[in-house]
């Protein structure tokens, strides 16, 4: 057996476990779908730990106990948070923050 038809029948053999009844449909490789992401920047040296990032986006930035400086949860976000990081880096004093697409 080829590494081809292993894969194949593989696939074939997750399809219907999955209950898809169709042949045509199992046969067909899977679809992934492209998760665009953007870049976020965070300049440490600049924070002086006001914390307004953490309040807009606490999913995107975290503030550290011991100096409130922030932090990335993350550095690429996917592109459903933008808002959120655009408000963020919007808010804070210092621009500290830089959001790229």
């Amino acid at each position: 057996m080829t590494f081809t038809t292993w894969c194949y029948n593989r696939h074939l053999i997750q399809s219907t476990a999955h209950g898809t009844s169709d042949l045509k449909a199992a046969m067909r490789p899977p679809r992934f779908e492209r998760i665009r992401l953007m870049r976020i920047e965070v300049f440490p040296e600049k924070c002086i730990g006001v914390g307004q990032c953490v309040v807009a986006a606490p999913e995107l930035f975290q503030q550290n106990d011991e100096d409130g400086i922030v932090y990335l949860v993350r550095d690429d976000a996917p592109t459903d948070r933008r808002d959120a990081a655009i408000a963020a880096a919007r808010l804070c004093p210092t621009l500290a923050i830089v959001v790229h697409d």
